[in-house]
């Protein structure tokens, strides 16, 4: 069970994005205004806080450093040397991006990054497009593109200027084999793989569901969890290719919104954001959970962290405007008799090898 530890009230704006530095000692937070706030984990009440030019998307920390990635509706991503208290700029521009209207350029964005910590590259999803970038000059606000995936793109078969989406908008990016392979989901693509080197499409996951919001995938390439922007979370066989099964999570069409969902507890658990309040840690293996009560607040941002000694914690921030807005901590103290990761994993991977035997 999590107890709720502490609020984070800094925000005046809805909080998009959460992220635990690699060491869990900061969390960083984003929201639609553009100030970005480093907290302390265990003690929420140092801060610092940053200013940027537009709406924080999405947010990525560099392992084993205090420097992080954030990414911008305006689609440029900022750098940050928290140890330097320096920012670099640099633009993810789309082709035609200046000259698009404004209708189209509004829902053209930064909407997640992924950073490759075996080549030090950054994966950008922006718009529709997906970039594959190692950066050697930051003074200079330059980098080398290494690989850009633009899939067909259906909307550009209609008038794109009224559209309310792109459909083959990038929702989420995961490095897998060791920076050899990326994993992409669209919001109405599905879900690909493809070779950094080559560009080519290595396999796909059609969907069960009409579109994707966000997705998750575990550590030892299991599974991948998508929202499914319709009745919750669904869960995809990655080594079947095919659909598992739903946590569902039903709502109204009126806050039929964009959820996160997270891998976490050594990839036993899913973390899972909430439209109505009721975020919930469930088990990928059965039908065991817990719920994190925040009343009626639309929940659109997570973040965890096992790195520190006092325990695990759960960040999860509200999407409410002004002084309603918090971002609140939540700590699964260690205790006598509690299972050792290195067991759990051990206990997981036995499980895996049970339902994988019992399939055949």
């Amino acid at each position: 069970m999590y107890t709720a530890i502490a609020n984070i009230t800094q925000h005046q704006d809805t909080v998009n994005c959460l992220g635990f530095s690699d060491d869990g000692v900061f969390l960083a937070s984003g929201d639609d205004s553009g100030l970005l706030v480093i907290s302390r984990t265990e003690d929420p009440k140092k801060y610092d806080k940053y200013h940027l030019a537009d709406s924080i998307t999405c947010l990525v920390w560099i392992p084993g450093s205090q420097s992080l990635y954030v990414g911008l509706a305006n689609c440029d991503v900022n750098l940050i040397f928290l140890e330097e208290e320096r920012a670099y700029r640099l633009k993810f521009h789309p082709p035609g991006y200046d000259d698009m209207a404004q209708d189209l350029k509004s829902i053209t964005q930064v909407n997640c990054l992924s950073f490759d910590p075996y080549h030090s590259r950054l994966a950008v999803g922006v718009g529709s497009m997906m970039v594959v970038a190692s950066i050697p000059d930051l003074r200079s606000n330059k980098y080398n593109e290494e690989c850009v995936i633009i899939p067909e793109d259906r909307a550009s078969k209609k008038n794109s200027m009224l559209l309310k989406s792109l459909p083959a908008e990038v929702r989420s990016v995961h490095f897998i084999e060791e920076g050899q392979q990326i994993v992409v989901t669209y919001l109405e693509e599905g879900i690909r793989c493809y070779g950094i080197h080559d560009r080519k499409e290595m396999w796909r996951i059609v969907p069960k569901s009409y579109r994707i919001g966000r997705s998750t995938l575990d550590s030892q390439m299991r599974f991948i969890v998508c929202s499914n922007l319709y009745n919750g979370f669904n869960v995809y066989s990655i080594r079947k290719k095919a659909y598992h099964r739903t946590f569902i999570h039903e709502t109204s069409e009126e806050n039929n919104v964009i959820l996160p969902i997270l891998f976490i507890h050594d990839d036993d658990d899913v973390l899972l954001g909430s439209a109505f309040g009721q975020v919930t840690v469930r088990s990928i293996w059965g039908d065991g959970s817990t719920t994190l009560d925040h009343g009626d607040d639309m929940i659109q941002a997570i973040a965890f962290t096992d790195a520190l000694k006092s325990g695990c914690y759960i960040a999860t921030a509200c999407a409410e405007k002004g002084l309603e807005t918090y971002i609140r901590l939540w700590l699964q103290m260690d205790e006598e008799g509690t299972i050792p990761s290195i067991l759990r994993r051990t206990l997981s991977s036995l499980i895996y090898i049970q339902q994988c035997a019992s399939q055949y």
